[in-house]
């Protein structure tokens, strides 16, 4: 069927009657012969119909990469013909009905993706549709890299060349190109997510192509409006929903990033492969990414890895491409039948959901995804080296929603784990004492929970987590509110194999961010005869304070209770005691304990599962920050703890923890030497008993007024007051 015709079309044939005016002078037989040729031409242009966008990528040559001056074609990655194929439904001949107006794609780095989805899409609507077109990018240096090295040389290398701006903005030499005209009258218009609205409000379109979409996704200072990718969608709300284009993309950062919640909240497409052993349809992801682990170099790693089958758990290696080749797509709720047909209806939106990874990506042969593996495996920065690989490799969000943690090999901690029987929530039965630490930051609270024996033992790692809180709605009462369902939580207990129920006897809170709030909120804590609840300040040099713990040589003067570097202070103007720690020490004392072989007293253990990366965020937090030895000219060594990543609630958390735990009771060891944890390390340092200390009361309150009952001042968002008891 004959397509709509373009654009260029009736430009040409308002330019056919704007020369017939001007050659009416002529003479009358060089006039018709003019006016003929002009005739042909205009019809020849009238007859031409509009390429489909994968036609028209045929005609460009790739700019940059691995495949630069080469021809676009689909065969190289395989799953763009799918994405084509989604883009054409409803808009190839007669009256335009698109299934999809909008498009979310997230992918593996360096596969092609901004290819895709940002230069191949601008260059269509402009040369072949001769329309405006509204390009969105974080900055005004990633625009005029975008033209130069991307845009501009794909123009230069096809047949429209012609249509290049031969002076202004875009020309050679030009330097601005927030706005380019091209020789068919279409023009880009850059936007960046800098600046105020005013940059992003002077233009209407209906087609709207972004890139690095989770770099734009939050409001600048200089702006009163909602945050740019919204404020650019918006200029197509002068069109038809049915007439509108917008095409999203960028590398996934996490489950609240832009572009995940566009891909999920879209169809959630999915990327399929028949397994030529069981003929199921399958999607290899990590999880079936095997064998790569246990060498010794990353050599033997790439040659020994191997890809399985989910279903029948064959080895599917050597079949990978051909496996590519075939590839299908499916959405939410749909499934593939033998042919590969989709079965199911399609989810009701009209945002096209479309992701790739690894296995999917062509240009990364099997052993190079295993370097990539192998070095993350064994990166002293854990934590963002395996976050680097879930975005940038496997296309998944740092937290996906459905797991608790990211995941990660933690084989040098698998010794630590304790037996079958005690999984997650589940307290060993010699457990005397329960603590809790928490550590408060501002979008979320990161707890861990830890059994104390009843006579010396191992510590067991009950529980962990991280609670988020909803500063945007529930604003100065959101940190307090988070704090309220940690502690009904608390309240409900941990159940030990038998079913006995052990409340915590001791929690410390970090009282650092949201202060104020925090300590009314403690204030406001149901009066108890054995105080539970504490406000807690580290003191150390990694802390936010940056100085060094001075321990107090007695009580007196506020100090009511003094610990092993830690005591107890009242402070009159809150009304509150505090808990301050010399958090340096203690992370040593939490280095030593993950040290110590897990059948040696003092030593921390986690609770057990079957999951192989099922303690990787916990590890990450306790290797985040490390303990460095610095010769200082007249002083000697001094030791010092160094920040390698700042994702160090978790040992903040146990720090508190373990400080309640002493607290309690627990006292029953000694390291010689500081051995900080290291898993390249296995020998565990000498452990001593250390000498018992002295009783003391751990609420002795004489010396300071006992709080009174409060009530609670918080409320929940809808005005309603909620209380601490309860759920």
């Amino acid at each position: 069927m004959e397509r709509k015709q373009s654009t260029t079309t009736e430009r040409a044939r308002m330019s056919n009657q704007t020369l017939r005016r001007r050659f009416r002078k002529l003479p009358e037989g060089t006039r018709e012969s003019v006016l003929r040729i002009i005739d042909q031409v205009a019809d020849g242009l009238k007859t031409r119909r509009r390429l489909t966008m994968e036609e028209f990528s045929r005609t460009l040559r790739i700019a940059e990469g691995r495949e630069k001056g080469r021809r676009f074609n689909v065969k190289h990655q395989p799953f763009q013909r799918l994405w084509f194929e989604e883009f054409d439904i409803g808009r190839i001949g007669g009256k335009p009905s698109p299934r999809w107006t909008r498009f979310a794609t997230c992918g593996c780095v360096q596969s092609g993706k901004s290819l895709l989805c940002f230069d191949i899409p601008i260059l269509y609507y402009a040369l072949e549709c001769g329309e405006r077109v509204i390009v969105g990018v974080p900055t005004g240096d990633q625009a005029s890299q975008k033209w130069e090295y991307e845009l501009k040389p794909m123009i230069e290398n096809s047949r429209y060349r012609w249509m290049l701006p031969k002076k202004g903005r875009g020309s050679r030499g030009g330097t601005d190109v927030t706005r380019i005209r091209l020789g068919n009258g279409a023009e880009l218009i850059f936007m960046t997510g800098h600046g105020g609205d005013e940059k992003r409000s002077s233009t209407t379109s209906r087609i709207v192509i972004v890139t690095e979409v989770d770099k734009m996704d939050e409001s600048t200072d200089a702006s009163k409006e909602t945050d740019p990718v919204s404020q650019l969608i918006a200029r197509t709300e002068s069109f038809r929903e049915e007439d509108r284009v917008i095409i999203l993309e960028c590398t996934v950062s996490n489950t609240k990033g832009r572009i995940w919640q566009e891909y999920v909240k879209g169809s959630h497409g999915a990327l399929y492969a028949q397994c030529p052993l069981c003929t199921k349809w399958v999607s290899p992801g990590r999880d079936q990414f095997v064998n790569w682990r246990g060498y010794d170099n990353e050599i033997d790693a790439g040659e020994n890895a191997r890809w399985i089958c989910p279903e029948c758990e064959g080895d599917i290696t050597e079949y990978r491409d051909s496996m590519i080749d075939g590839c299908r797509l499916a959405h939410r709720g749909q499934t593939l039948d033998d042919d590969g047909n989709q079965v199911g209806d399609l989810p009701k939106t009209r945002t096209l959901g479309f992701r790739w990874s690894a296995f999917f990506n062509k240009f990364w042969r099997t052993d190079e995804i295993a370097w990539k593996e192998f070095h993350a495996d064994r990166s002293e920065n854990l934590l963002e080296s395996i976050r680097s690989i879930l975005q940038y490799t496997w296309a998944v969000p740092e937290d996906p929603p459905e797991v608790d943690v990211v995941p990660l090999d933690a084989h040098a901690l698998r010794n630590k784990m304790s037996g079958p029987v005690y999984g997650k929530g589940i307290v060993p039965p010699d457990t005397k004492w329960i603590t809790m630490g928490i550590d408060v930051e501002k979008k979320e609270l990161w707890y861990i929970v830890l059994a104390f024996p009843k006579e010396g033992g191992t510590i067991h790692v009950i529980e962990y987590g991280r609670h988020y809180t909803n500063r945007k709605i529930q604003g100065d009462k959101a940190t307090p509110l988070a704090l309220t369902e940690l502690y009904n939580r608390a309240e409900r207990g941990w159940a030990t194999p038998d079913g006995t129920i052990i409340r915590p006897s001791m929690v410390f809170c970090d009282s650092r961010f949201d202060t104020p709030f925090i300590k009314e909120w403690f204030r406001a804590l149901p009066y108890e005869p054995t105080k539970r609840y504490y406000a807690s300040q580290g003191v150390g040099k990694t802390v936010f304070s940056k100085r060094k713990y001075i321990e107090k040589q007695k009580i007196g003067g506020g100090v009511h209770f003094k610990g092993e570097r830690y005591h107890k202070v009242w402070q009159p103007t809150d009304r509150l005691h505090i808990i301050e720690i010399d958090v340096d020490y203690w992370k040593t004392r939490t280095h030593e304990r993950l040290g110590l072989d897990a059948d040696i007293a003092g030593a921390i253990r986690f609770y057990y599962s079957n999951k192989q990366d099922e303690h990787a965020t916990l590890v990450s937090h306790f290797l985040a920050e490390k303990q460095t030895e610095e010769f200082i000219p007249g002083k000697g060594t001094e030791q010092k703890w160094v920040e390698v990543s700042p994702r160090n609630h978790l040992l903040d958390a146990i720090v508190y923890a373990q400080v309640a735990g002493h607290l309690c009771g627990y006292k029953v060891f000694r390291v010689k030497k500081s051995t900080p944890y290291s898993p390249d390390v296995g020998i565990a340092p000498t452990a001593t008993p250390e000498p018992q200390e002295p009783e003391y009361r751990l609420n002795d309150e004489r010396t300071s007024p006992s709080p009174p009952k409060r009530e609670l001042y918080l409320s929940l968002p809808d005005g309603r007051p909620f209380t601490l008891k309860g759920d």
